[in-house]
């Protein structure tokens, strides 16, 4: 995968039911080079998620309807590596053993002190979460590679 413009742009999928806050966030990320969509809830979030249309995902866990736990759930079903950062306003030791113990890459306790809390732990799981796809997507090509040169060595009139 060649490293383009657009493609080093990390697109975000903000979950947050509280407007002005999702929308304070979405100002701060988007000058700071993010391509930022927001959405008030968890269902709308698994209706627009896909892997291959973000980069990460940015959830309060307390939305009105399903939690930001159940979104994170959903997209375990899909994916069992996309990034995931849970955020809350409510310090809770059983809510962030939960969100560990599903994947999630981080857990914030909201107000943040700067919008740097949220963009540093953003950048390096997205880093990590590309890495980890391009590392795969190599294997499969040495995989295939050592199939085709398997197959015309055992093909070969001679030797």
């Amino acid at each position: 995968m060649s490293k383009g413009a657009d493609e080093s742009k990390i697109r975000l999928l903000l979950v947050e039911d509280d407007l002005e806050v999702g929308q304070s966030i979405t100002v701060m990320l988007v000058k700071r080079g993010l391509a930022v969509t927001l959405v008030a809830g968890a269902e709308e979030a698994i209706s627009q998620f896909s892997p291959d249309d973000f980069d990460i995902v940015v959830t309060d866990i307390k939305l009105k309807g399903l939690s930001g736990i159940e979104l994170l759930r959903s997209i375990r079903e899909k994916s069992a590596e996309f990034p995931v950062i849970l955020l809350t306003g409510y310090d809770s030791v059983t809510t962030a053993i939960q969100a560990v113990r599903l994947g999630a890459q981080d857990y914030l306790v909201k107000p943040l002190d700067t919008i740097d809390d949220l963009l540093l732990p953003v950048k390096k799981a997205v880093d990590y979460y590309r890495l980890l796809r391009k590392s795969r997507g190599l294997e499969i090509d040495l995989l295939e590679s050592e199939s085709r040169y398997r197959t015309s060595i055992e093909s070969a009139p001679y030797g």
